[in-house]
């Protein structure tokens, strides 16, 4: 059977963040029921016939936010495909959103992933960046989900951030090494336009992000983790052996994957076409998604070409530890990659930024600090 991941957009949160750009909002009466119903004829209509599904990750939005009553209906409808014995099955949630009966919901639904977004242990910079959560309640949800059985939980933090100094960030790692998380993701603060944070920050109501800052933090947690046993294998991923997100790997090795829900995208062959891959997405717009009960028409439908094909293997390849290789390159192209990018590649590993050997390509610690310059290269 040809292989699949399933991506599930729940848009929904109990409050929007200061530097939240995503496709997320607070429901008003009666959407989460509307949106369920319509979320739910979606999958019913969509035939996988002929796929196995290897992940499925639900996010948002906080998918948590929603009911357990219609948050079991959306998950149990997903079993209509077919889903593999061994698959990853992950749900974002945040601190505060994981009570007893949402944490059951989601075993017996068969979740066996949590995706739980921290940020931060320190509850006046949650303030400072507008989360609805506390530390306490962070850790109050943290043993809940251990206590259910979870035994695969991975810790959103963030760096970076607003009144965030290099010692406060070391505690927060700290703290949340003591638990154990089998997988940690940290990202820099990025401010995006149109954002809360933007406007605070043109505002001078909070001072920008300082690059300095940020690279101290960066490679203090890459040094941390690692004595810690974790190992990085994306740029922001960190994960105990076996833990990796096999959902995340799968994007960046541009693996199909299949979105339900609102603004959701969709990655695989183009129908009727001769291997080429397209990509597309669902309407954005609420109403236009409840008002067609989930049957929406595919919008912004690319088919990629070749050329672009390749520049994605190449930089969505390099978040990779592990990199580029040469074999993987030409087994999906049936050319060398030096054939196409040769000259990009000797210019960044004459620069510092790409090691290239026998085993193919990655980035250097210098090339993950500025990163954006090297992917920009094969664009």
């Amino acid at each position: 059977m040809k292989k699949t991941g399933l991506y599930v957009h729940i848009p929904f949160c109990e409050s929007k963040c200061f530097y939240c750009d995503f496709l997320s909002f607070k429901p008003s009466g009666g959407d989460i029921e509307a949106y369920a119903g319509a979320l739910i004829n979606e999958i019913n209509n969509t035939d996988l016939g002929g796929y196995l599904i290897e992940t499925v990750f639900i996010g948002g939005g906080t998918p948590t936010t929603v009911p357990p009553f219609f948050l079991s209906k959306i998950l149990n409808a997903l079993r209509r495909f077919k889903i593999a014995e061994n698959a990853e099955f992950t749900v974002e949630a945040n601190p505060g959103t994981l009570g007893r009966d949402t944490l059951d919901a989601l075993k017996k639904a068969g979740v066996n992933r949590l995706s739980i977004g921290l940020q931060s242990d320190d509850d006046i910079i949650l303030n400072k960046i507008g989360r609805a959560h506390t530390a306490e309640d962070f850790y109050r949800s943290y043993k809940n989900a251990r206590d259910a059985g979870f035994d695969n939980i991975n810790l959103d933090i963030m760096f970076s951030l607003p009144g965030q100094t290099l010692n406060k960030f070391i505690n927060t790692c700290e703290n949340i090494a003591r638990l154990k998380p089998e997988h940690i993701s940290a990202y820099a603060l990025t401010v995006e336009d149109g954002t809360p944070m933007e406007k605070m920050i043109g505002e001078k109501k909070i001072p920008p992000p300082d690059e300095r800052a940020d690279r101290d933090m960066y490679h203090f947690l890459c040094r941390f983790l690692s004595e810690r046993g974790y190992s990085r294998y994306e740029i922001s991923n960190f994960a105990k052996p076996g833990f990796e997100c096999r959902h995340n790997v799968s994007c960046w090795e541009r693996g199909e994957y299949i979105g339900f829900g609102l603004g959701a995208h969709s990655f695989g062959p183009a129908p009727g076409g001769k291997n080429e891959n397209a990509r597309w997405k669902n309407s954005s717009d609420l109403r236009i998604y409840i008002g067609r009960n989930g049957l929406c028409e595919r919008e912004d439908y690319e088919v990629l070409k070749a050329k672009d094909e390749m520049a994605e293997t190449m930089f969505l390849g390099l978040r990779m530890t592990e990199g580029v290789t040469d074999a993987e390159f030409v087994k999906r192209f049936k050319k060398s990659m030096y054939d196409v990018f040769g000259n990009e590649i000797k210019a960044l590993a004459d620069q510092g930024l790409l090691i290239d050997s026998s085993e193919g390509i990655r980035l250097t610690d210098r090339g993950i600090d500025i990163s954006n310059r090297v992917f920009v290269a094969f664009m």
